[in-house]
């Protein structure tokens, strides 16, 4: 998903998402009785992936008011200005929850957690110079506790990051550095965190993320075509052995 933050600055990621999400837009022309209308427009989830992208776009919106005073939006629900400046400033959610927005609710949160960022440095969009956050995996070859999990890259570059105690995950920092020219993140991949349901309901498997639902629809749909295949090969048996009966002498 694609989030633009608000030009005073200070939004999160998440407040950013819910906007996309969860809005109103005002002066909708009405496909019944061609009349401006305000809708309130609301978009669930059916099921998110394992690792989830945000792209966070370098300009800022420009909110844009009608005779009311309220914000109007364009059909993605972000504000109508869009601002040709390369600092974002928004406020990077270390960990990002999707439960309001899921279709289907049974109490099962849809949690994420930062894992990686990309950053861009530059006093305008057109060009600029990117480096990366990155956060060790996790299992078998994971370096001690006590050393840093978290690198910042740049180039041929690799740092070690360390969070500090108000910030433990080092990749919320944004903008990074100090400077003019300071990087801002432009792209964010969150990890999903496993729960487990807390009540077994028929939609349980739309709480899955969506490659775990892509690979159990294929081996439904192998196993799917395997009994079929065993289906003709034993009706293709029958009709040979009612062709060797009817073809027996008496």
């Amino acid at each position: 998903m694609t989030i633009t933050p608000l030009e005073e600055g200070g939004e999160t990621v998440s407040a950013a998402i819910a906007r996309m999400l969860r809005y109103v837009s005002s002066g909708t022309m009405c496909s019944q009785c061609s009349v401006p209308r305000t809708h309130a427009v609301h978009f669930t989830l059916d099921a998110t992936p394992e690792y989830l992208r945000v792209s966070v776009r370098l300009e800022h919106a420009q909110p844009v008011l009608d005779e009311s005073g309220n914000e109007m939006l364009e059909a993605i629900g972000e504000p109508l200005g869009v601002s040709g400046t390369s600092g974002n400033g928004i406020v990077v959610d270390d960990v990002l929850s999707l439960t309001d927005y899921m279709t289907h609710q049974d109490g099962t949160p849809v949690e994420y957690k930062l894992h990686c960022a990309t950053y861009h440095q530059s006093n305008g969009i057109d060009a600029g110079h990117y480096t990366a956050g990155v956060t060790q995996p996790r299992g078998p070859g994971r370096r001690s506790a006590t050393a840093a999990t978290q690198f910042f890259i740049d180039d041929d570059q690799v740092i070690d990051w360390r969070g500090t105690p108000e910030k433990p995950n080092a990749l919320t920092e944004n903008p990074v550095g100090t400077g003019i020219q300071k990087p801002n993140v432009v792209v964010l991949w969150y990890e999903m965190i496993p729960h487990e349901p807390k009540i077994e309901t028929m939609s349980r498997g739309v709480r899955q993320s969506a490659n775990q639902r892509t690979i159990k629809e294929g081996e439904a749909i192998v196993v799917a075509m395997h009994r079929r295949e065993m289906a003709k090969g034993i009706q293709s048996r029958s009709r040979c052995n009612s062709e060797v009966e009817l073809q027996s002498p008496r």
